[in-house]
């Protein structure tokens, strides 16, 4: 294992005083949520991501679980420790954090975008990007003068290639990272996923021995 990554504990057990903890976004909708628990007399927390299409955990008090979690605590003042993953034995569910745990602990987080939400995302920004050439074509279609008009074409295209530029610099990036994670030349980020999936022997982040929920 390489010392440049943080340890990680295998920890089974029965969740006790579960608590959720919402935070509202700019738009007052929840943007994510804080799960904290103990198992035996060690707290633990755990992040998940509760904006609109985010995988909720279904936990309950009293459930048997296992849990990937880094082995020390948050701060001197603070003895919660951080759940990188959680399989729940009840239903069998595993959660695995990304988003919200890479942006409140960058020097020990995993990639923010797990492997699984990368089609969705890059589908998303498709879409959107998609529906606002259509709008902005719609509007000059309908308002546009008779110049602008004749000019439509070439405007629509010029505006299309560079919304799909815009596209290609989120997906290009990840496709890029993604290939050379699969030539076994991961990021310290993937290495920190890798550690987790072995952790709970969950196979690997492209080839899940489960089905993974990707908070």
């Amino acid at each position: 294992m390489s010392a440049d990554l943080p340890s990680i504990q295998r920890i089974s057990g029965t969740l006790h005083a579960l608590t959720h903890e919402a935070h509202v976004g700019a738009n007052k909708r929840p943007s994510y949520g804080i799960y904290r628990f103990l198992i035996g007399h060690q707290p633990y927390v755990m992040y998940a991501g509760e904006n609109f299409g985010n995988a909720l955990p279904f936990l309950a008090e009293g459930d048997q679980v296992d849990i990937a979690a880094h082995d020390a605590p948050l701060a001197s003042d603070d003895p919660h420790r951080l759940v990188y993953a959680m399989r729940n034995l009840e239903d069998d569910r595993v959660y695995v954090s990304h988003r919200v745990f890479r942006f409140m602990h960058t020097d020990i987080g995993p990639v923010g975008v797990g492997p699984g939400q990368r089609t969705p995302m890059l589908k998303l920004i498709g879409w959107l990007l998609l529906i606002t050439w259509l709008i902005f074509v719609g509007i000059v279609y309908t308002t546009g003068t008779p110049q602008t008009l004749a000019e439509l074409p070439e405007l629509a295209t010029v505006i299309g290639g560079g919304m799909l530029i815009v596209w290609l610099v989120f997906a290009l990036p990840l496709l890029f990272l993604d290939t050379r994670w699969r030539l076994g030349k991961p990021t310290r980020r993937q290495r920190i996923l890798d550690r987790v999936y072995a952790t709970l022997n969950l196979g690997t982040p492209f080839a899940p021995t489960a089905r993974i929920e990707e908070l």
